[in-house]
């Protein structure tokens, strides 16, 4: 039997890590991989590649990971356009290894749902085949949220922590 190689993998994010990222990396590590976070309440893509930037390289070069899972929802980046940069800039973080990003999770209200569309239209411009869309997983109807209809619950966290990982090991094991 032929086992996929242990993969370092540090997850990256705002809220959505904050909630999700603890519970895809019991499932990356019964896997057998590696895996490390670094993610805050209230920290967009825009803040990790501006004033967080430092934290994150330094992480980077002591971690030396395979891989970085960038999890981030819709609501901290109020500019499109510096997303797009912080995008670019995390596509980029690792000088060998790929960087996989998990798109923000489906959204009750229709003004942030468009939002999170646009912008996962966004990062699947730059990003590729290395975006994996969450809506498919999280569904607001099957996946319970928090009171501000934003966030997910611990129980939605695990539902969408649950259904997106084997893609997430497809991407890890992936050349």
């Amino acid at each position: 039997m032929s086992y996929p190689p242990r993969v370092r993998v540090l997850i990256l994010g705002d809220s959505n890590a904050v909630a999700m990222g603890p519970l895809l990396a019991e499932r990356l590590t019964a896997a057998g991989h590696e895996v490390h976070q670094l993610a805050k309440h209230g920290r967009g893509a825009s803040w990790w590649t501006r004033r967080g930037w430092w934290r994150v390289k330094r992480t980077v070069q002591q971690l030396e990971p395979d891989a970085l899972i960038a999890i981030f929802g819709a609501k901290n980046d109020s500019a499109d356009r510096r997303f797009e940069t912080a995008v670019r800039k995390l596509g980029g973080a690792l000088p060998r290894g790929r960087v996989i990003w998990i798109g923000s999770p489906s959204y009750r209200r229709d003004r942030l749902q468009r939002r999170a569309d646009r912008l996962l239209k966004m990062v699947r411009s730059v990003m590729g085949d290395r975006l994996i869309d969450s809506h498919p997983h999280t569904d607001p109807r099957d996946v319970p949220r928090t009171p501000d209809g934003i966030h997910v619950t611990k129980g939605g966290a695990r539902r969408w922590a649950d259904s997106i990982a084997p893609e997430v090991e497809a991407a890890l094991e992936a050349d």
